[in-house]
């Protein structure tokens, strides 16, 4: 009996002793870090998301914490929503479609979003940052394609699994016929099949690092039938409340991120296995950030 009492004060002092470790652990690291930013498990998110981090630690007094990488929209927003997060980028036909679960509609999507976050979510859409990442098709830029409406049915179209599976693909096949007939291929082997003359036509991303290379362009969407997915930071109204100094400083980005600028991030990134806070601090040095 004496021996079990013996090993049950142990077990009680090891509980209380780790008990009070997690806690203090806690209280370090939410002193340590203020505010955290989240973002997607792509380039381009990973440079957003440093984008913001530095900037926040440069004008203010706050410690960030960068939780990148998180596995896609539904991840990021419901982190967002219980308070892992505070903060991430979202394209705004993104949010409608996989978050807000609404069908595709005309003009921007901006105020819509921004309006339906705000008022289901209590999270609330910033300044936009000024590109639009979104779905395009490219050609070889000595081609004779110059829009989507020049491709004829002989011409060799290949699509990315995840973009043909997008509902904008339904609206870009009935609003140009011609490319019905079309192949899924694997991402990494689009613009070596457009380069090499295996295709004619691929599928891509707006600001594709890869889009730098001027072998490469865009075709005009004539009839413009792609959503736009422009981006903006997404932050908790609970920790605007919180940090209202982070208003002045996030808005410093609006509208100072191009398309070209946003592809040639992705390229230094990508192409040049540049390192991410490297190219986000030279970014921010050369960048005309004013009220």
């Amino acid at each position: 009996m004496k021996e079990l009492q013996f090993k049950l004060r142990i077990l009680i002092v090891v509980l209380i002793f780790l008990t009070t470790a997690i806690a203090l652990s806690l209280g370090t690291f939410r002193h340590r870090h203020d505010i955290a930013i989240g973002g997607k498990i792509c380039t381009e998110q990973r440079i957003l998301g440093e984008i913001l981090a530095q900037l926040i630690e440069k004008n203010t007094s706050l410690k960030v914490n960068r939780s990148f990488n998180l596995e896609g929209t539904a991840i990021c927003f419901n982190a967002l929503k219980s308070g892992s997060i505070d903060l991430y980028c979202e394209y705004t036909a993104t949010a409608l479609l996989d978050i807000l679960k609404e069908p595709l509609m005309e003009g921007s999507l901006y105020p819509h979003v921004k309006q339906a976050f705000e008022e289901k979510y209590n999270l609330i859409w910033l300044d936009r940052l000024g590109f639009c990442n979104q779905y395009v098709l490219i050609a070889r830029a000595n081609s004779n394609l110059k829009s989507i409406s020049d491709i004829q049915p002989h011409h060799k179209i290949a699509f990315d699994p995840e973009i043909a599976a997008r509902p904008e693909m339904t609206l870009l096949k009935s609003s140009y016929p011609q490319i019905n007939q079309s192949k899924l291929m694997d991402q990494v082997l689009l613009y070596f099949s457009l380069q090499s003359g295996g295709m004619d036509v691929v599928s891509g991303f707006s600001t594709d690092g890869r889009l730098v290379d001027k072998r490469f362009t865009i075709l005009k969407d004539d009839k413009n039938c792609l959503s736009d997915y422009e981006v903006a930071p997404v932050i908790s109204k609970k920790c605007l409340n919180k940090h209202p100094e982070l208003i002045p400083v996030l808005s410093l980005l609006a509208g100072k991120i191009s398309n070209e600028q946003m592809s040639m991030l992705n390229y230094q990134v990508e192409i040049q296995k540049r390192d991410v806070a490297q190219v986000a601090t030279e970014f921010l040095q050369n960048a005309i950030l004013s009220p």
